[in-house]
């Protein structure tokens, strides 16, 4: 055998290594890019899986992960109602004036206009002693009826929607060794196969070997390394080795990437605010809100008395529809502190890291597992359609359409 039918033949492996590591490659691009639609529809492009079921991956995530870690009412306990009940007052306070003012001369602007200055202090104090207790039963009314002002997963799913990229880097931080693992892998795995096929074409080189061998690395490689990613599901001894899924192995690291993801983008106090206010159950939330604002209002006194001549019994009833409301608004946008959310999503993270470490393997799995099992039948299929196609290009570049 001469110099260059050696090198031929050494080829095939390297080959077949890079056939595995481009396949593997492929597959995990084509996984998250690209994040629309490229192409012709319906048949003729491509858009990245998770993208492409990103409302889909999000109930997925939801159903498998977040509501197996707590409930939206432990959420809310570990958030800490004494502490938002602080944080809101504190904000609020020093535009008590503002606020009234604006609730009045929305109210009766002639009324407030012309009522005398020492009235309007004196309502001003009212409101500020009144305030943290109204804020404060606010709070705790609101945290004992928290699953039935906010759907959890009616929340994640809305929020995670709206930034497909976002949901796309979910998946890839907290993948990402495994997804690397799955392209060095494919390289060593195909090198492996190489082998095993440079002997098969020394002893019987038939010219449809290489793109069969070519479809099988491409194949297989992608397939041994997605299973290799979740499999075995416990730890299994074998004499000095331990094998369990490699993702599984690394579920305090996972867990930690996970919950800081989440408690950053999508479980956190501003969006639990903001879907009590604006969701699709904010009539009921107003509704309690209300009761708290007419029993403060009622409970004012001779200035309740006096404020309620001055406007009549249509102010009286405008009055504590505007004071709702604007308490609302008020209160939505204190959740835009940094520092404030910065705390609550620590207090709110160590609550998920910690319930995702006591989660099984087989649960805990399912963080990273949607990713691929719905539609991992089109990536191996493809790493062997696109193995198949360098078999055939080693055929005939390489080999000149026969053995060497």
């Amino acid at each position: 055998m001469d110099a260059v039918a050696i090198l031929q033949y050494l080829s095939i492996p390297v080959i077949a290594g890079v056939v595995g590591w481009g396949t593997n490659l492929v597959a995990i691009k084509m996984t998250f890019w690209p994040v629309e639609f490229v192409g012709i529809r319906p048949i003729f492009g491509w858009q990245g899986i998770i993208p492409k079921k990103s409302e889909k991956m999000a109930r997925i995530t939801v159903d498998n992960s977040l509501s197996k870690l707590a409930s939206l009412t432990e959420i809310y306990q570990q958030v800490g109602p004494a502490e938002i009940a602080w944080h809101v007052c504190e904000v609020l306070e020093p535009r008590v004036e503002e606020y009234v003012d604006t609730i009045m001369l929305d109210t009766n602007r002639v009324v407030w206009e012309n009522l005398p200055p020492l009235m309007k202090r004196r309502i001003y104090r009212r409101i500020r002693r009144d305030m943290p207790q109204l804020v404060e039963k606010a709070v705790r009314n609101f945290g004992e009826h928290v699953d039935d002002l906010v759907d959890l997963e009616d929340m994640v799913i809305t929020e995670m929607g709206k930034d497909k990229r976002m949901v796309n880097m979910m998946f890839i931080e907290v993948g990402e060794p495994e997804f690397k693992f799955v392209i060095r892998s494919g390289f060593y795995f195909g090198v492996l196969f190489g082998l095993i096929q440079m002997a098969v074409w020394y002893l019987y080189p038939a010219a449809w070997l290489l793109p069969v061998f070519g479809f099988a690395v491409g194949w297989l490689t992608n397939w041994i390394a997605l299973n290799l990613i979740f499999r075995p599901l416990e730890p299994r001894k074998i004499g000095p080795f331990t094998l369990h899924g490699l993702f599984l192995a690394r579920q305090k690291q996972a867990a930690e990437t996970f919950s800081k993801l989440t408690t950053d983008k999508f479980i956190t106090v501003q969006n639990i605010a903001k879907a009590t206010f604006t969701g699709p159950h904010s009539d009921l939330a107003r509704l309690y809100l209300r009761k708290e604002v007419t029993e403060m209002i009622d409970n004012s006194g001779m200035l309740g008395v006096a404020v309620r001549v001055a406007v009549g019994p249509a102010g009286y009833a405008e009055l504590k529809k505007n004071t709702t409301r604007h308490f609302f608004e008020g209160a939505l946008r204190t959740f835009d502190d940094p520092s404030f959310k910065t705390a609550r999503r620590d207090a709110l993270q160590s609550l998920m890291r910690e319930r995702m470490m006591d989660l099984s393997s087989a649960e805990f799995q399912d963080l990273l597992r949607p990713a691929f099992q719905e539609d991992e039948w089109q990536l191996i299929l493809l790493g062997g359609v696109l193995g198949l196609g360098a078999g055939f290009l080693q055929l005939f570049l390489v080999f000149g359409g026969g053995a060497g």
